[in-house]
């Protein structure tokens, strides 16, 4: 992989993998041969790759960018080179670092680490939209959606906590 990996997601046969440091990129790795058929470099400016999200209902990857926003994968459904992402949300706002996926409801969930807020970004359709932006408690790193219970789990590493909203209201259980 690449220099600095912070996050990784496995979609279909395919693991992502996000390398923060420069240059930035993410890495395609073919879970059965463990090739790198394809490698992602993050467009100049737009900041670094952080963390990956995956929604295996709509084969979709999703990976914060620091300084940017957020980059969309579609599936490449055994087309290693066809998987040419897109920016979903390019200029977002600085410091979107953690992302977790509601693939029942198709939510990605960002955290904003100089914010310290969770962006609800519908990802129902091609074109994502921001539905709601939530502030919390402390800085969110890692983020864990859990479906059985509708909640979300937020490491605030500088806190020392492990925060869990309800998604229906974004209250801190």
């Amino acid at each position: 992989v690449g220099s600095l990996p912070f996050g990784v997601g496995a979609l279909s046969n395919y693991i992502y993998v996000a390398n923060y440091d420069s240059p930035s990129s993410v890495n395609l790795i073919n879970a059965g041969t463990w090739a790198i058929p394809k490698t992602i470099l993050s467009q100049s400016g737009h900041g670094s790759f952080t963390l990956i999200g995956v929604n295996p209902i709509r084969s979709r990857a999703y990976a914060t960018v620091w300084s940017y926003g957020l980059y969309q994968f579609d599936d490449i459904a055994g087309d290693e080179t066809y998987n040419t992402p897109r920016f979903a949300l390019p200029g977002a706002t600085d410091g979107w670092f953690g992302v977790a996926v509601d693939s029942v409801n198709h939510r990605v969930f960002v955290g904003n680490r100089v914010t310290n807020t969770i962006t609800v970004i519908d990802a129902s359709s091609d074109n994502l939209n921001i539905l709601a932006t939530y502030p919390i408690t402390a800085t969110p790193y890692g983020l864990a959606y859990n479906p059985n219970t509708a909640r979300l789990h937020v490491v605030a590493a500088d806190a020392n906590r492990l925060l869990i909203l309800e998604t229906t209201n974004f209250t801190v259980i």
